[in-house]
């Protein structure tokens, strides 16, 4: 079914509902002490989804990006070294990617337990605690028990939270219950409270700011406190610029605010950001996407469409407009952790949907908190991940049979050594001052192990199997490591603490691209018909531009060739094109002996040649190939 078909069946269901609960209303009530049953919901929803997310994490099925990156910057934090990350190898200074001084407040746990799993659990019930402020509030406020429940019960339910807490870990998760709670207190006339509860959340992440400029806003033109909502405001707004403008490109390698480029990127080779009218022009044509507009249908569906009754909602609309203008980045989409920054001010225009209905008559009114509770009941089973959803996958949580195999191969490396690991393995090494992912990092710079699963998550290569192929060769073939673990497709590589050196010195520079250090050629007599392997010390000088063919020529005592072998430096699939500035690879080639070879002294002359033009590279100083200096006895 088609998430369209999906969405007409969920309020088709809500009509059901609605109806049912609009010929019973007069029967049935709740009594009041059951309003208490939402936080026991709540704590349950917060265990299962905890215990889900830790279950996923302990299968090897979290990433690099999010949980390994947030718990790094953590772990360091507690050990004094504020917001410093390696995987983000570009912005070293978290702070100069997201300005989230909030997770100082998180540090201290890590002095009891150090583990990522704490981020998870917390997660969970944050995301949970939401409900509670806007169950209790719609109860007060609509004078229904019922009502309170069903719109509590309905955010629960809601699938942005249940995607959000099995996707790693977000720092945003901590603002939905701070601004639920300032909600509340907003409209039961508590100003202070709701200054004191809301301002929080700019310690939480930069964007922060809009959120409470919006709250603000909304407050001065919708309720009595002007004053409050004015400063309110004004305290966003200013925030929002400093830490935008200022505080960000402070921490920032390149002086700016990264995610600006979304909306703002010139496309000039330095990356400036300017404003442009064609660049939003171009933003605002594809702003009704079939996939945005689905968005829209993700957030209000499961609340039964009563938040476009809500003047509430507008509080969303500042947020909701970037994530439907980015053409970049996959804001707009349920599936993502975006959304749950939204589900507050949608709860509230929920709840003053419900409101007007109430104004008609209290059937009304049950009949719209039936239509929320089968609208988010139905939208839970349709489109959220957790049991027992239809799109719930218990392979995704079902514990790992290389666990333990992963689990030796991460006890051998050392607890405080630089590591490369794979992105679903970095969030279990992370306690380290450097971890970089693979392959996305400058690995030759300061990795001194490489621990890699053959079967795991290959993110973030774009052709898995042949890419990943490519980046293993790497290392395997590199003379500056060694393998000391291989087994069950697990790998962990070593940086030598003596790289191998070529027995035969060549220090021969083809073109200024490549550098042929040096050579071995085993065994150094052979009989007729027999093979040797010369092995090559290869250097990329640059990032070479193409693909170049190495040649080996043999040359007997009468000065014919005798044997020749044409073949990439490396496999074909890893041709010198793909090789980096700095990377060394230690190369064998196998070279078959004629078996009408004569006896004598032999010659072994080595070169390249172009892939594409035939021609050879010259060597920087003379000629277009060598001779290695240890020839070869044919007897």
């Amino acid at each position: 079914m088609s998430v369209f078909g999906d969405f007409a069946l969920i309020l088709a269901v809500a009509s059901t509902a609605g109806l049912v609960g609009w010929l019973l209303a007069p029967r049935l009530s709740l009594p009041r002490w059951s309003i208490h049953l939402l936080p026991v919901l709540a704590v349950g929803w917060g265990v299962l989804y905890a215990s889900l997310s830790v279950a996923k994490h302990n299968a090897f099925r979290t990433h690099a990006y999010d949980l390994g990156i947030y718990d790094q910057v953590i772990w360091n934090t507690s050990q004094g070294r504020l917001f410093e990350n390696s995987i983000m190898h570009f912005l070293p200074h978290f702070l100069g990617d997201h300005f989230s001084l909030g997770l100082l407040l998180l540090a201290p746990i890590y002095w009891v337990w150090p583990d990522p799993r704490a981020l998870l659990i917390l997660q969970a019930f944050a995301l949970a605690a939401a409900a509670v402020p806007l169950g209790y509030l719609a109860g007060r406020l609509l004078k229904s028990t019922a009502a309170g429940l069903a719109l509590g019960v309905g955010y629960l339910l809601h699938p942005g939270n249940a995607f959000t807490a099995l996707f790693d870990f977000h720092d945003i998760v901590f603002a939905p219950p701070l601004i639920a709670l300032a909600l509340r207190f907003l409209l039961l006339g508590m100003p202070r409270a709701f200054a004191g509860s809301l301002l929080p959340i700019l310690l939480i992440k930069e964007e922060m700011g809009l959120v409470v400029t919006a709250v603000g806003i909304w407050t001065l033109l919708f309720t009595r406190f002007k004053r409050t909502g004015l400063a309110v405001a004004v305290c966003g707004g200013v925030a929002f610029a400093v830490i935008i403008g200022v505080l960000v490109p402070l921490f920032n390698p390149e002086g700016q605010y990264y995610y600006l480029r979304r909306y703002f990127d010139t496309g000039a080779p330095g990356g400036e950001v300017a404003f442009s009218f064609d660049r939003f022009a171009r933003l605002f044509a594809g702003l009704m996407t079939a996939e945005k507009i689905a968005y829209l249908g993700h957030l209000t569906v499961p609340f039964a469409l009563l938040p476009l009754a809500g003047l509430a909602s507008l509080m969303a609309l500042p947020t909701l407009g970037y994530h439907l203008l980015s053409p970049e980045f996959p804001f707009a989409f349920i599936e993502k952790h975006y959304s749950v920054l939204l589900l507050p001010f949608l709860a509230l225009g929920a709840l003053q949907g419900l409101q007007r209905l109430g104004w008609r008559s209290p059937r009304l009114l049950g009949g719209g908190a039936a239509a929320l509770f089968g609208a988010a009941l139905a939208a839970y089973l349709v489109i959220a991940p957790g049991p027992p959803a239809r799109g719930f996958d218990p392979a995704r949580f079902a514990p790992n049979p290389r666990a333990p195999v992963i689990r030796e191969a991460i006890a051998v490396i050392p607890p405080d050594a630089s590591l490369l690991a794979q992105t679903d393995l970095v969030p279990h090494v992370t306690h380290r001052r450097t971890v970089y992912m693979f392959p996305d990092s400058p690995v030759f710079a300061g990795a001194d192990y490489v621990l890699l699963d053959l079967e795991g998550n290959k993110y973030p290569l774009s052709n898995p199997e042949d890419d990943y192929d490519r980046e293993l060769q790497q290392f395997l073939l590199n003379p500056d490591f060694e393998t000391i673990f291989d087994r069950e497709n697990m790998l962990v590589l070593r940086r030598r603490a003596q790289p191998l050196e070529p027995p035969i010195p060549l220090g021969v520079n083809f073109a200024r691209r490549i550098a042929l250090d040096g050579a071995e050629v085993t065994p150094t007599t052979v009989r007729a018909g027999g093979t040797i392997t010369v092995t090559l010390w290869w250097r990329a000088l640059i990032d070479v531009p193409e693909d170049n063919v190495l040649f080996i020529h043999l040359i007997g005592p009468d000065g014919e060739r005798r044997a020749q072998l044409d073949t990439q430096p490396t496999e074909d699939w890893f041709g010198t094109s793909r090789w980096k500035a700095g990377r060394r690879f230690r190369v064998p080639y196998t070279l078959a002996v004629p078996a009408s070879a004569p006896p004598g002294d032999y010659r072994l002359i080595v070169g390249l040649y172009d892939l594409n033009s035939q021609r050879r590279l010259g060597i920087v100083g003379g000629g277009n190939s060598v001779e290695l200096p240890r020839g070869l006895n044919v007897r």
